[in-house]
């Protein structure tokens, strides 16, 4: 039976989920604050955001049973169940620094609060820290009154989504994750019905506090995996080893498993950095600083990989100043513009800092490069570029920040044609064969693989 459903946040989840909802038959409605990108999403393409498969979703069923609009008293009114996908970034300073700023959540509680009208089911999708569920409800007990709407239900269905395969994540689940109080059976079977399209063994019903805890605990798993093969090729780069070699090794053991081994410049995104800060904030919270040091340790190391990566630039050139270097790459990762946490900003802030001239050449956030440097002193050294024939012409370095398929198969004769004699590649992702590299004229670093120069 088709929900009628409110999404609120029109952001990558929100958008996803509204989306995602709408093929599995529901009447959708997605809210938005922004006048002018609910415009977008109502009249596009182009749309906000760049995200494989959603473009021809949203076409398919806008107007049909996907519609968006900024009238949120209106459709809330008339919602079954409202899905909460706004932000949630991290508290930067002051009281609960590292913590969620919850100020929109909290916001939108209170609009459901004082629109909703009969029972309605409450989504949280946003990842949250532990117990919103309870603070959700005491806005609702205090804000509205038992006469004027039904019975709250407070539900944690966190997302799972990968930027780049949002969608198909979306579409083919590995687990659903429901949430709900102890004796919640209406939650449940609202929820069981939502998603009846999908097997039931990938529903996994938990307790609400464990739900809203695991979107956490998944992401530091990740996250701190990454970094661990970020710690092994630093001591592959002090010792002769080659990552890659090792990470290969490693992963054919069943119980690591070969994701999340590919070494390189550390990770970034809207979500890794601020679910780990937001844990560290939660262990200290219960005085577990031992376990908090660990992952502190983790986010600290994937931040300070940056760094070193544009000090091994820099002592490889001697220098930066009056230095042309082809940065390959600003999105945190292939097959989205999001450039939230991209590790590319800092790497080319660092760069141009120095007194490099950076071009910047990338698939699909390369027009949001003026948006993060406009105001600062060195935005003059920085330059995007539409090609990497052009970013690397009379270059003195090209620099692979982003693992874009365009960028895995390079012709590395036609580019050392093009660069500055001694010229280097320095590969962030070891996407490239060192070989084919060092052969066409160009010395090469590779992180966790060394320094390889050319015989020619």
């Amino acid at each position: 039976m088709a929900k009628r459903v409110c999404v609120i946040g029109t952001g990558y989840v929100g958008s996803v989920t509204g989306a995602v909802l709408a093929e599995l038959g529901h009447q959708v409605t997605c809210v938005d604050s922004n006048n002018e990108k609910i415009q977008q999403f109502a009249n596009g393409p182009p749309f906000p955001l760049s995200e494989p498969g959603l473009p021809e979703l949203i076409m398919k069923h806008r107007g049909k049973n996907l519609f968006f609009t900024t009238d949120l008293p209106g459709i809330i009114s008339k919602s079954e169940v409202v899905f909460v996908c706004v932000s949630t970034p991290t508290k930067m300073e002051g009281i609960a620094t590292g913590s969620f700023d919850m100020t929109y959540v909290d916001s939108v509680a209170r609009s459901i609060a004082a629109h909703s009208r009969g029972d309605m089911v409450v989504v949280e999708k946003s990842t949250v820290p532990l117990r919103t569920a309870e603070r959700i409800e005491e806005i609702f007990n205090s804000v509205s009154s038992p006469s004027q709407r039904g019975k709250f239900h407070v539900v944690s269905n966190p997302e799972f989504l990968a930027e780049g395969t949002a969608v198909k994540d979306a579409l083919q689940p590995d687990r659903i994750l429901v949430g709900t109080r102890p004796n919640d059976e209406y939650a449940r079977k609202f929820m069981n019905e939502l998603y009846s399209s999908f097997p039931s063994e990938v529903i996994l019903h938990t307790m609400i506090w464990s739900s809203e805890l695991a979107k956490l605990a998944n992401n530091a798993f990740l996250s701190t995996k990454i970094t661990q093969i970020n710690a092994i090729a630093s001591l592959c780069d002090c010792s002769g080893a080659d990552v890659t070699e090792v990470s290969k090794a490693v992963g054919m053991d069943n119980r690591i498993g070969n994701k999340f081994l590919a070494a390189g410049i550390g990770w970034g995104g809207s979500c890794f950095g601020k679910d780990v800060r937001a844990l560290i904030y939660l262990l200290r919270h219960f005085n577990l600083e031992a376990e908090a040091r660990f992952y502190q340790a983790a986010h600290d190391l994937n931040y300070l990989l940056r760094e070193r990566f544009v000090r091994r630039i820099h002592e490889s050139l001697y220098s930066l100043p009056n230095k042309t270097v082809a940065v390959l790459g600003f999105a945190f990762k292939p097959n989205t513009d999001d450039i939230r946490d991209s590790p590319a900003i800092d790497i080319i802030s660092m760069l141009a800092a120095e007194g490099a001239n950076v071009r910047v050449v990338d698939p699909e956030a390369g027009h949001k490069v003026k948006q993060v440097y406009g105001d600062k002193p060195f935005a003059y050294n920085i330059l995007v570029v539409e090609s990497v024939a052009e970013a690397v012409d009379g270059a003195d370095a090209m620099v692979l920040v982003t693992d874009w398929d365009e960028f895995k198969n390079l012709d590395f004769k036609a580019i050392a044609a093009k660069m500055k004699k001694p010229g280097w590649v320095f590969d962030g992702r070891n996407i490239c064969t060192p070989s084919k590299v060092v052969v066409s004229g160009l010395n090469y670093y590779g992180v966790g693989r060394g320094v390889i120069r050319t015989q020619s």
